[in-house]
């Protein structure tokens, strides 16, 4: 049966101290848990030292057991007194053998949470030492690595810094790359995110994406298997790097590495720029895998659509959402599109990357032409949101409501105009039936009054449901039937499908 990792350090940690005699030191090493249970119940007697709560001073003390040749652990309990401990153990044990000739061989275990337990003890924070000359750096997640790091440090005379991450103590599995094949994009993931970064491999495969992982624990030296550079070169959209650490921490210095070496775009995640605390307002996790799922599709998304979609393909998707929803395989409401092909994208003609796009519950056609991949929106829908389909990086939103998205398009278009942003339009769609709503009047009424920059679409399949719409308002034209100006842009069509649905009947 495979071991958790704790029993891994614990192992080491015991063999270190009697066979070896070497040391252990820390704070509550054996009144908290003994550090979630990765240290032998060992004693002073042993070499298993309490350290008062003074971190600055317990760095030099650990730094003068290791100049005369003990080998210490040192553990900190929390990577955020790494500030203070950092004062002894870069300025002094990391120097000490280059410039004195006397090396001070320590092995530091910097512990690390995921949000809520106050600014000093959540995130990574490597990057204190990451700069200075003289030190190791690891992130171990799993048996084999911890034992060839240490394996590694009994063999060198080096100060050897190793970020570990308190979720790692109960993982048993062991990591693989895989980037045998061509890849869309590879993800290297450190830390915590390696877990987050195999779910989100995993299911990217599912929908199709060729997705290839490459796991980083030896961050300094840090070095590039030619293997990797191969892999890297050849893949279509470069590398997509997380840690649970700030992006700005040694993200950005190692992307710079493999950009140097590959010459691939090299995309980062990692903590936003703000404190972690207590609260939900200052909570600050790492990438979660959805977050780099839908990272990795904005990445593909972006280089890989540079025209807008034909009425072909148009089509062929409203066909295949139609199929699925009479072989009940969407169990829930659908309303599409066939029928006005040719008419929505002469519109789509005129929007820009920049603008925003709102719609009713039929949307599906916009969110294509948006630029959405499609298999983002199959997903959508299969998980039952067709009607209120909103994809922010893409500046697209729909609403189920009659009515629903209207005023919020007049908003986002006085909030243009008032940034003075010139070069964006606010683009607002809506069946003909809607259009007679008091909502629709007021709105387009006041953009028009304060020329606000946006433009409305009324799309007429001429039927309220089931029934003919002009019948509905007892009318044979409607307010905005063949206004075509600077705010109102009406067209006609005739649809395929019913309101809802494809002409079965589903049971939700």
């Amino acid at each position: 049966m495979a071991t958790a990792l704790r029993e891994t350090i614990k192992n080491i940690t015991f063999k270190h101290l009697k066979k070896f005699k070497g040391q252990v030191f820390g704070q509550n090493l054996t009144g908290v848990g003994w550090v979630a249970g990765t240290l032998p119940k060992l004693y002073e007697k042993d070499g298993v030292i309490e350290l008062p709560l003074a971190d600055v001073a317990n760095g030099g003390m650990v730094t003068g057991s290791a100049l005369v040749g003990r080998r210490p652990f040192y553990i900190i309990r929390y990577q955020g007194y790494n500030w203070l401990n950092c004062i002894f153990i870069a300025n002094y044990a990391c120097k000490s053998k280059e410039i004195w000739d006397k090396p001070a061989p320590m092995f530091i275990r910097g512990l690390s949470n995921e949000g809520g337990l106050g600014p000093v003890s959540t995130s990574s924070h490597i990057s204190i030492f990451y700069k200075m000359p003289g030190i190791k750096i690891f992130s171990p997640m799993s048996n084999k690595e911890y034992l060839k790091i240490y394996k590694k440090f009994m063999q060198e005379d080096e100060v050897f810094y190793i970020s570990e991450h308190r979720r790692s103590y109960e993982n048993k599995l062991e990591f693989k790359n895989t980037i045998k094949k061509a890849l869309d994009i590879i993800l290297m993931p450190i830390s915590v995110t390696r877990f987050e970064a195999e779910k989100a491999k995993n299911h990217l495969n599912k929908l199709g994406y060729r997705v290839g992982i490459i796991h980083l624990f030896e961050l300094k030296p840090f070095v590039l298997k030619k293997k990797w550079i191969n892999a890297i070169k050849k893949s279509k959209y470069g590398v997509l790097m997380t840690d649970n650490d700030y992006v700005d921490g040694i993200l950005r210095t190692l992307a710079h590495k493999i950009n140097e070496k590959t010459d691939q775009t090299v995309n980062v995640m990692g903590l936003k720029d703000k404190s972690a605390g207590y609260t939900v307002k200052t909570s600050n996790f790492p990438p979660s895998a959805l977050e780099i799922i839908n990272k990795v599709r904005v990445i593909i998304s972006k280089k890989r659509r540079k025209k807008k979609m034909d009425k072909k393909e148009l089509i062929d998707f409203e066909e295949e959402i139609a199929s699925l929803f009479n072989k009940g395989k969407i169990l829930s409401p659908v309303h599409l599109y066939q029928g006005n092909e040719e008419k929505i994208i002469n519109i789509f003609k005129k929007i820009k990357k920049q603008d925003w796009v709102f719609c009713s519950w039929r949307s599906h056609y916009q969110c294509l032409l948006k630029g959405v991949p499609k298999d983002i929106i199959k997903k959508e829908i299969l998980d039952g949101r067709s009607i209120s389909l909103c994809f922010p990086d893409y500046k697209i939103y729909s609403s189920a409501l009659v009515g629903g998205s209207i005023p919020i398009a007049v908003g986002t278009a006085m909030s243009l105009k008032l940034k003075n942003e010139r070069n964006t339009m606010v683009y607002c769609f809506m069946g003909e039936m809607t259009s007679e709503t008091g909502i629709a009047h007021e709105c387009i009424k006041y953009s028009r009054n304060f020329d606000l920059p946006i433009h409305f679409v009324v799309e007429d399949n001429e039927k309220s449901v089931c029934t003919d719409t002009r019948k509905t308002w007892m009318q044979k034209k409607l307010s905005y039937e063949g206004v075509n100006d600077k705010f109102v842009t009406f067209y006609s069509y005739k649809s395929k499908w019913p309101h809802a649905g494809a002409g079965s009947r589903v049971q939700f």
